[in-house]
């Protein structure tokens, strides 16, 4: 059983650290995230893999419990790669974040920094722990991030071109849409109506996402990460990457 009452919390300010501390009432439970922010550094989609530990109001782990999680990276990129699992008997899970909340803005800091924020519970919504991503303009950065940022608009602009094949070996009624992040690819096995080629700014990692509960084989310039649902293509200027998506 997990308790419902709620949590306060007390933060801790010198200059420029931070601290934040629980503390919990009688018959309550909380659940700790670890870290619980983080800031994007650099251009790449970086995993971050976080720690819950679910607890009761006098301290002891909850164990046993089916945790779940989602991510909205607002602008940004925020996905939840590995969800959480069931608390052991330290009461802890782990899940798997893909962090890409910094990009190439025009350096005018309009809109930034993006905040985008991951929310994890048991399966009755209570208690709840924040997991904070926070992104900023690498074009502002002191030194260049690598890759760098493309050229503005009003610069020449270097791309490379990603295109992607879709192969369905199942019963007939079955999604095949493969979807990019960001924006561009949306395509499917029928090809009917797809775009399964697009151009993407050079030094981009390209995000592939196949349906919900599917794990296709990715062959080609694309890397298939620890979800097998999920897969990453890197883009360089003049590239023509390929990426053949086979659903068996």
């Amino acid at each position: 059983m997990v308790p419902d009452d709620d949590e306060s919390l007390i933060r801790f300010n010198f200059r420029e650290a931070e601290a934040e501390v629980s503390i919990i009432p009688p018959g309550a439970a909380a659940l700790l995230v670890q870290p619980s922010r983080a800031v994007d550094a650099s251009l790449n989609l970086a995993p971050i893999t976080v720690t819950l530990t679910l607890i009761s109001g006098s301290g002891a782990p909850i164990q046993g419990v089916n945790l779940v999680g989602e991510c909205d990276g607002g602008d940004g990129e925020l996905v939840l790669e590995v969800p959480p699992g069931v608390t052991n008997s330290n009461g802890q899970t782990t899940a798997t974040v893909l962090l890409g909340m910094t990009a190439c803005g025009d350096g005018s800091l309009d809109g930034w920094p993006r905040v985008g924020q991951c929310e994890f519970t048991t399966p009755t919504g209570e208690p709840v722990g924040f997991f904070t991503a926070i992104g900023n303009d690498a074009r502002t950065f002191p030194t260049s991030p690598t890759p760098f940022c493309p050229p503005l608009p009003d610069e020449e602009t270097e791309t490379g071109r990603l295109s992607v094949a879709i192969e369905d070996n199942r019963a007939p009624g079955s999604s095949s849409l493969i979807e990019s992040i960001p924006t561009g690819i949306s395509c499917d096995a029928s090809g009917s109506g797809s775009n399964c080629q697009s151009d993407f700014s050079a030094g981009t990692d390209v995000l592939l996402r196949a349906p919900t509960g599917t794990s296709p084989d990715w062959i080609g310039d694309c890397q298939v990460l620890a979800d097998p649902r999920f897969a990453q293509v890197s883009i360089a200027a003049g590239s023509n990457r390929t990426c053949q998506v086979v659903f068996n």
